[in-house]
Order: C-alpha cells, then sequence, then structure tokens
C-alpha cells in the first residue's frame, strides 16, 4: 500500500500540474489580438510610406509593408489598434522578405497609445548596425498608468544593436504586458530590455499564473564572432518588470 509520504507527493505534483495548466491557459485566453480588418498597403518600405500607411489605417486594419531593402533615416510611431507587418518571412539571409536598414541613432518603432488596444509588430527583418553605440532600439514599447496589456512583437529577426527591444520604458511612468515571440536576435547586446513602473510595481499584488506579465517565448538568441562586443545578457529587467520567459 502507498506510503502517506509517496501520496503526498503525487497531490502535490497533480496540485502543481493544475496551476501551471490553468496559468498557460489563462494567458492564451487573453493572448492579444486583433480583429480582421482592412489590408492597407505600404507604397514601399520606405519610413514615410510606412507612417502613411499608418496614419491611414483604422482600427483593427492590417499595415502590410511589401517586400524590398530600404534604409531609414527615421522612426515611425504606432498610436492606433493595428497590425504592423512585412511580406515574405523575416529570417537571417532572406531575399524575398521586408529588410529595413538603420541609418540614424533615434528609435526605430515607437508603440505608443495612450489608451489600452491591441498593437502587433511582425515579421520584418532589421539591421541595427553596431551593438556597441548607443541604446537606439528598434521598437520601443512606452507604457501607461494601468498598463498596455495586449502588445506583440513577433517573428522579426533583428541583428545587432544595443537594445533593439525596449519594454515599457525606464523613467516614464506607467508599464506594459504582452508577448515578444518567435523572434531571431543576433549579435544583440541586451536583446529584451524590460522595465517595470518602480515604487508602483513592488506595490502591486505578485500574480503567479496570470497574464500579468511580459511573456518572452520561443525566441532564438544567436551570438558569434561578427559582434562588436560581447553581450550583457540577452534579457535585461530593471525597475519591478515582471516577466515569464519559457522555451526560447
Amino acid at each position: 500500500m502507498p506510503s502517506e509520504r509517496f501520496l503526498f507527493a503525487v497531490a502535490f505534483i497533480l496540485f502543481s500540474t493544475a496551476i501551471s495548466i490553468a496559468g498557460y491557459l489563462h494567458f492564451i485566453n487573453e493572448k492579444p489580438a486583433l480583429a480582421a480588418g482592412n489590408v492597407i498597403n505600404a507604397a514601399s518600405c520606405n519610413q514615410a510610406d510606412v507612417q502613411a500607411a499608418i496614419n491611414s489605417a483604422s482600427a483593427g486594419d492590417i499595415v502590410l509593408v511589401p517586400s524590398g531593402s530600404c534604409v531609414w533615416t527615421g522612426g515611425i510611431t504606432i498610436t492606433k489598434q493595428i497590425i504592423l507587418k512585412g511580406s515574405g518571412t523575416a529570417a537571417v539571409s532572406c531575399t524575398d522578405c521586408t529588410r529595413i536598414t538603420r541609418n540614424f541613432t533615434q528609435t526605430m518603432i515607437t508603440v505608443s497609445p495612450q489608451a489600452d488596444i491591441p498593437v502587433r509588430v511582425s515579421n520584418i527583418w532589421f539591421n541595427n548596425g553596431p551593438n556597441n553605440v548607443g541604446d537606439r532600439p528598434v521598437i520601443k514599447v512606452i507604457g501607461i498608468s494601468g498598463g498596455l496589456k495586449q502588445i506583440r512583437i513577433d517573428h522579426n529577426y533583428i541583428k545587432g544593436c544595443m537594445r533593439p527591444i525596449w519594454w515599457g520604458v525606464y523613467g516614464v511612468g506607467g508599464y506594459a504586458e504582452g508577448v515578444v515571440d518567435n523572434n531571431h536576435f543576433h549579435n544583440s547586446y541586451i536583446s529584451i530590455y524590460v522595465t517595470g513602473d518602480g515604487d508602483t510595481s513592488w506595490a502591486r499584488p505578485i500574480e503567479a499564473g496570470t497574464s500579468h506579465a511580459i511573456f518572452i517565448e520561443d525566441n532564438l538568441f544567436t551570438y558569434d564572432n561578427d559582434a562588436e562586443r560581447e553581450s550583457d545578457g540577452w534579457i535585461y529587467h530593471v525597475d519591478g518588470a515582471r516577466s515569464v520567459i519559457r522555451n526560447n
């Protein structure tokens, strides 16, 4: 007959598994989603054409950036409920995808809605230059009081840069949640830099097993001899940031 210790261990494992599954299902149910809208085709992958397409889009629309290679000398801003999506498949050596190369020092894509709405940036190839020159984010998500909870950054190829994904933005106030998934970070100094909202974050209860975090999952981090300097860690947290990191 099984001992009490054995039965307790089995019960504990089953309980822990149930909690983990419940948390995962809760997250899946609340994964950022956008209702299908119109497809707005940017005239080219140039920065001005992409921003013009974003400006003309309505809530729920997909802004589709065509294949091609473009050099940006300025950034774009997203403040509305849209999907910004490249063409083809963003990968290390893609030839039919949307390829963006940086030639300026500021943020390439700023996600800064003033309300908690879903925003997605997906399937774009970024070349950001050296990883030892300033912060120069590829995508900066600026949180709000009460939190942005429906942001998704996925299926992008991101080469170089000191802090390509800056999530929350230190010192601004407010915070952001959502998902960073299925991206390939190549030779980035700190691939994902996550910030919270300081004392306010520490005062909120810890809600393990819920969607109240940034989920960093199914990403690929690679580093080789072409990097300008060694990595300082693929994922970095400050100021009460909260994340779930898995399956990378």
